[in-house]
């Protein structure tokens, strides 16, 4: 091409490139928000949840929780593995650090993120096969009695109302930690083919080693998920 030819050619403005420019389709911020909802669930649960189910499996372990400290949270990049506290002994605890700017605490600590990850994880469990216990569970109706013993039935069964049912929504449980943590009383026994699963964001207590080599405790967020098969 000669340079009288480019000479020829007009360059066109900078606003002339703009409007020539093909538009693009106007998608409203909710779907864009859903979409990115969407995909980083079910990228922690392809990547993360479902080898550690698998793991879990293998184990011979009916019942582990799962403690996922997001990528962005500091204090666990130890040269020791950091030691989930605060615990019942019964009950087996799996630290696992998640990986890439997906996964940081912002996004995560979403009460409506954590809902589309219990309800993803237990859509997923129900197309294999498992029969997932539900959340609500219906409650025995008392019997009415005399003044006397009412007071003490309405506060047992407001009791078992917040153990055993209540809201599916995600809350922040401040639980307590290190040697005050105390035995977890176990709800509804499952059946040998049910599947219990409780997804949470919670402060997690981890001991860990310094720099002098010397252990301290170290509270965390991160997503306790936790998976219970009926024996």
């Amino acid at each position: 091409m000669t340079k009288s030819h480019y000479d020829a050619e007009e360059i066109p403005s900078y606003e002339e490139s703009i409007q020539s420019a093909p538009a693009k389709p106007n998608v409203p911020l909710h779907r864009h928000l859903d979409d990115s909802r969407v995909q980083r669930v079910q990228s922690i649960l392809s990547i993360y949840v479902d080898p550690l189910l698998v793991q879990q499996a293998s184990s011979g372990l009916y019942q582990t929780t799962f403690i996922l400290v997001p990528s962005n949270v500091a204090g666990v990049a130890t040269p020791k593995e950091p030691e989930p506290v605060g615990f019942p002994a019964s009950t087996v605890v799996k630290l696992v650090r998640l990986k890439g700017e997906e996964h940081t605490a912002e996004f995560w600590r979403q009460p409506g993120v954590l809902r589309e990850l219990e309800s993803s994880l237990r859509a997923r469990l129900v197309a294999s096969g498992h029969r997932v216990e539900d959340d609500s569970t219906e409650q025995v109706p008392l019997e009415k009695g005399d003044g006397k013993a009412e007071g003490p039935q309405k506060k047992r069964r407001s009791f078992l109302g917040k153990l055993l049912g209540g809201s599916s929504d995600v809350v922040v449980v401040d639980q307590k930690l290190g040697w005050r943590a105390e035995e977890v009383r176990p709800g509804r026994k499952l059946g040998r083919d049910q599947v219990r699963v409780g997804v949470a964001w919670k402060e997690v207590c981890l001991r860990v080693e310094n720099e002098m080599g010397l252990f301290e405790n170290c509270n965390v967020p991160g997503i306790c998920l936790s998976v219970e098969v009926g024996q």
